[in-house]
């Protein structure tokens, strides 16, 4: 039987967004709000269900009640990721992605700017950058793909680093 490959991802971002106030060990992190994981709940459900739509409404609730977080953006792009997913051909919804990424990259430099060891805004944005190289990467995008790749890395090693004992992260 052959694995589906929207499975895994979903198993991978369930993981990575729900464990993160865990992870980070960072009392103030917005994902530890229990309406907050709710919502994100709701939302993955609907997106996993294919219901895209129903998601990005969900979604949209998280970034208008937390309009600087780059939390809003990043799970409002998982829509668009997906439908790029389901058809890699279509070059259609690329540049909604790369947008959506740099809004979480720049509302996460602004975080950084003032606490430059704010795991969420390292967190995120590791994260977004790692999206977006994928998505360059399949597009043949190699250079660009790689430097994102490596900028990545910072942030992701970094989280990793605060807790070393959480095989996810490291």
């Amino acid at each position: 039987m052959s694995r589906n490959p929207l499975t895994s991802f979903r198993a991978g971002i369930i993981l990575s967004i729900l464990l993160v106030p865990a992870v980070l060990g960072q009392e103030t992190s917005i994902i530890e709000d229990v309406e907050v994981q709710a919502t994100i709940k709701e939302g993955l459900d609907n997106l996993y269900n294919m219901r895209f739509a129903e998601a990005e409404f969900v979604f949209s609730r998280i970034d208008r009640q937390h309009p600087d977080h780059p939390i809003g953006p990043f799970l409002l792009s998982l829509t668009t990721w997906w439908e790029i997913l389901l058809d890699l051909n279509d070059l259609s919804m690329d540049d909604s992605f790369f947008s959506a990424m740099d809004e979480v990259v720049d509302r996460s430099d602004k975080i950084l700017k003032k606490n430059p060891d704010d795991l969420d805004a390292m967190f995120f944005k590791g994260a977004a950058l790692g999206f977006r190289g994928r998505l360059r990467s399949n597009r043949g995008d190699w250079f660009k793909s790689a430097m994102d790749g490596r900028k990545a890395m910072n942030y992701v090693l970094r989280v990793a680093d605060e807790n070393s004992d959480n095989n996810d992260y490291v």
